[in-house]
């Protein structure tokens, strides 16, 4: 097998590097000090598959997405009228004898002038009882950000302490 240090494909072509085969694991296997794989155009990096287009596993993160120039860290679409986001429930109980106790508070806070239909902004408040709130943005904003975007809290129940999860079994 030769090995070489570096490859470049020059083109013209509709893929710099392709494989296909019926006896190949994986098309490509890439590991890097920085990074395994990186991609540069439109969209850096496209995948799809028959269960998911893209899955990741990592200490601080399975998927890291930053908005630059004003974007979101994140977009999810999905087809017809499906969610466009599932977080997977994890299991817990619930204290001894005591009911779940809802005392939703709103909050005053300065909020973003742009906003997409959906987007969901999270705010560190320093000056609040509340250190954290959430809003959902429900009209949004016009390209030059006029009429500025509405958004709705999302009212979150008291905050609770947390402790060792429970073995569940």
């Amino acid at each position: 097998m030769a090995e070489e240090t570096n490859f470049t494909a020059t083109g013209p072509a509709t893929a710099g590097f392709k494989t296909h085969g019926t006896r190949i694991e994986r098309g490509a296997d890439l590991v890097g000090t920085e990074a395994g794989a990186r991609g540069r155009g439109i969209t850096g990096l496209v995948g799809e598959g028959e269960a998911a287009g893209v899955t990741g596993v990592g200490p601080e993160g399975g998927v890291w997405g930053e908005g630059l120039s004003g974007g979101p860290g994140g977009v999810f679409l999905a087809s017809r009228f499906s969610p466009q986001l599932n977080l997977v429930p994890q299991m817990t109980t619930l204290s001894d004898g005591e009911k779940p106790a809802a005392a939703p508070r709103e909050v005053q806070a300065e909020l973003p002038l742009f906003g997409k239909l959906g987007d969901l902004w999270l705010a560190s408040i320093s000056d609040s009882e509340l250190p954290l709130a959430m809003w959902i943005c429900v009209f949004a904003s016009g390209a030059n950000g006029e009429p500025a975007a509405e958004w709705a809290q999302v009212l979150l129940g008291k905050s609770r302490p947390g402790k060792e999860r429970p073995d569940l079994g």
